[in-house]
């Protein structure tokens, strides 16, 4: 999350030195090689908005909303379902496959929520109306 206005700055290149911390494993897999190549070799200077539609940010929201909006998201994370999140990431993030095996997977996360009780508690909550209470069980 960036405020609007905001510039970004990869600097390796005007210090002579290598990217580190995975910074060449992991922009390359956020934006594609050829703009991560792009952003090491050239200025490194990137408008948010710019990098808001190359998905290296996630949002752009004004200064004045930045530590609310920012605030909001660190809740949604924290009060949700973490048993759900790890496997939406073990999901989205595992080893490529073809789509049956992938199907397969998500079948067996899903069977595997159904056992949980944040997943009884989500369900209630949304016959309910009312908003889930998520203990990571």
């Amino acid at each position: 999350m960036a405020a609007e206005g905001t510039r970004l700055l990869l600097a390796y290149n005007r210090v002579a030195a290598s990217p580190d911390c995975g910074g060449t494993y992991f922009l390359p897999r956020r934006i594609g090689t050829g703009p991560a190549m792009q952003l090491m070799v050239g200025s490194g200077e990137l408008a948010v908005e710019a990098a808001l539609t190359m998905n290296l940010v996630d949002w752009c929201v004004s200064a004045a909303e930045l530590e609310s909006s920012l605030e909001k998201v660190i809740d949604d994370i924290l009060s949700g379902p973490g048993l759900a999140f790890g496997r939406f990431k073990a999901l989205i993030r595992g080893e490529p496959c073809e789509l049956q095996a992938h199907l397969e997977r998500e079948r067996a996360a899903f069977c595997a929520a159904t056992k949980s009780e944040d997943f009884r508690e989500g369900v209630t909550a949304f016959l309910e109306r009312r908003a889930a209470k998520f203990a990571g069980r």
